[in-house]
């Protein structure tokens, strides 16, 4: 939307000048023509920009996603290193970066132009990262060449991704097999609502999870170093979890009716039903959030497949017989009982394996709450 936003306004050709300014997906069907059709009249428009050679734009491209692979790896690395503060800035940084670039250069060379904003963020964030990463590992600012070769952690590090990759693509098949029930025993506009709930949903579990990632390298240091250090940290993320996650899927689940004014007008009951349904799945999701991560920084990822194969196993079996006997509302049912049980499992096992407490104790959770009430009041 954005790329198109900017390639309209860059050309701005005479028929689009009494369109109003809205988002482009909207703006497509306010369009006016004032002498009719404009492609039986057509009216004279800018100077386009001015073609690329194809040569020019596959090199591009392969170095943008060169790049694109290599700059991750040494922001984990920053990561890695418990400084997370750092890789927010590269990140901030990179941003800036491309807008500015895109900004200059996309009047006089067109979307070519958003290749080189995203190739000079990559590259940006790539080096900076990589200086950071030697200055915090020797502590002296130091120009060496990120190249080496150690057999023994090539084939640790190959085996362990692999792992977490068979997670990723298992988990990957859930919601496009649960949409694909949903049209066959909701319709269209089931799937529609559907794609409503899901996204509001996962846009308020992210505020809890991702702060909750920053605890996997200080596992996978504890891990190597404290173990016995495992627990209270395990714990006290999953209070601080379960108090956020319990807050923000009751407030969705009961501010839906309100939300679906704002968003579609009226209170559709298909909406609201569907949100009530997919929070309860999400929340238990949410709780198994630190025992994934718990598993992915000690290297013990069986149970995190495993859950993800019961999550997407259970939800295409139990979604269709019960988008057989129930419509909509059973594909939705089934899949959120299936995300619950999958997370539960993962949760459960993970904890057993490292001997860890899987659910809050008593008087930690106590404490923990004590603490937050705190926090809200100012007092701390």
């Amino acid at each position: 939307s954005t790329v198109s936003e900017i390639i309209l306004v860059d050309l701005k050709p005479p028929w689009l000048t009494s369109c109003r300014s809205v988002p482009v997906p909207q703006a497509v069907n306010l369009l006016h023509f004032p002498k009719g059709d404009p492609m039986k009249n057509p009216a004279p428009t800018a100077t386009p920009p001015p073609k690329t050679p194809p040569d020019t734009i596959v090199l591009l491209q392969i170095t943008r996603q060169q790049l694109q692979r290599w700059a991750p790896i040494t922001i984990g690395a920053i990561v890695g290193q418990l400084r997370s503060d750092q890789k927010s800035m590269i990140s901030i940084g990179g941003l800036v970066v491309q807008y500015s670039i895109a900004a200059l250069l996309v009047k006089a060379h067109g979307l070519v132009a958003l290749a080189w904003a995203q190739i000079a963020q990559y590259a940006l964030t790539f080096t900076v990262s990589w200086q950071l990463v030697q200055k915090n590992h020797l502590g002296s600012w130091t120009l060496r060449s990120p190249i080496g070769w150690r057999r023994d952690i090539f084939k640790e590090l190959l085996g362990f991704g692999l792992r977490l990759q068979a997670v990723s693509v298992v988990s990957m098949v859930y919601e496009p097999s649960v949409k694909f029930l949903m049209s066959n025993f909701g319709g269209l506009e089931a799937v529609g609502f559907l794609e409503m709930a899901q996204r509001l949903i996962l846009q308020l579990r992210q505020l809890v999870v991702m702060p909750c990632q920053t605890l996997m390298p200080v596992f996978a240091h504890l891990w190597e170093t404290e173990p016995a250090r495992l627990g209270p940290l395990y714990s006290k993320a999953l209070n601080i979890t379960l108090i956020l996650g319990f807050a923000l899927m009751a407030g969705v689940a009961l501010g839906s009716p309100l939300i679906s004014i704002i968003w579609i007008g009226h209170i559709e009951r298909t909406f609201v039903a569907l949100v009530g349904i997919l929070s309860i799945g999400l929340f238990a999701n949410l709780l198994a959030a630190p025992a994934y991560l718990l598993g992915v920084g000690v290297g013990y990822v069986k149970w995190n497949l495993i859950g993800a194969c019961v999550t997407t196993g259970g939800s295409c079996l139990f979604g269709y017989i019960l988008g057989y006997c129930f419509g909509r509302y059973g594909v939705a049912a089934a899949a959120s009982a299936m995300l619950a049980a999958g997370s539960s499992l993962t949760l459960v096992m993970n904890c057993r394996h490292l001997d860890i407490p899987a659910l809050p104790h008593g008087i930690h959770f106590r404490n923990t709450v004590e603490e937050a009430y705190s926090l809200l009041l100012g007092k701390r």
